[in-house]
């Protein structure tokens, strides 16, 4: 682009230059061959000025192309530019939004850490108070046992009175323990004992 201007301008100069020196031949020496020279030199330097504006007009014509390209990349690159940007502010928000997703799940992390630990500590009082009473309930089934087979033996026993005795002796005492052993024996009711 500055090699076609530079080379206009020096052509410029060149053809002024013919021009001033052949007006100083003519009025100077004033001769004939002079202004043909002239007229000649005229025609040429017309020709010239042609030809220079042929080509600045060529010049012209590639500079504004060249414009024209240089705006729509920097239209492109703008374009380009401002994506660029919205991408970012996206990848800013999108940044954001998972960090606080994240800072939200570790703050809720922490509070089902916290709840598990205390029902974990509420699972082992229950535990413990479980074994207690369970604890509790074997000693008394242990040591209840015997009272509730003297029970049961004490009410089979009242059924073989009412059963061996005739009613006019049921309201007597009850019999001893030998009175007991002797009436069992006889009448072979082992079966209420064991039932």
């Amino acid at each position: 682009m500055m090699d076609s201007s530079t080379s206009s301008e020096a052509r410029y100069a060149e053809l002024f230059s013919l021009f001033e020196s052949a007006s100083q031949e003519y009025f100077v020496d004033n001769q004939e061959s002079g202004f043909n020279d002239l007229l000649s030199r005229t025609r040429q330097l017309s020709s010239e000025i042609g030809k220079a504006k042929i080509s600045k007009c060529q010049v012209a014509q590639k500079l504004q192309c060249k414009l024209q390209s240089t705006a729509q990349r920097l239209a492109e690159v703008e374009s380009l530019r401002e994506l660029w940007r919205t991408e970012c502010e996206n990848q800013r928000q999108l940044e954001a939004e998972l960090e606080s997703k994240t800072r939200e799940l570790c703050e809720r992390n922490q509070e089902l850490s916290k709840q598990l630990e205390e029902k974990s500590l509420e699972g082992d009082k229950l535990d413990y108070e479980l074994g207690k009473s369970l604890e509790k309930v074997s000693r008394w089934s242990i040591e209840s046992y015997p009272f509730r087979i003297n029970t049961k033996l004490s009410a089979k026993a009242s059924d073989l009175f009412r059963v061996v005795l005739p009613p006019a002796e049921q309201s007597l005492e009850p019999p001893g323990d030998e009175q007991m052993d002797s009436v069992l024996n006889e009448e072979d009711n082992t079966s209420y004992i064991t039932g």
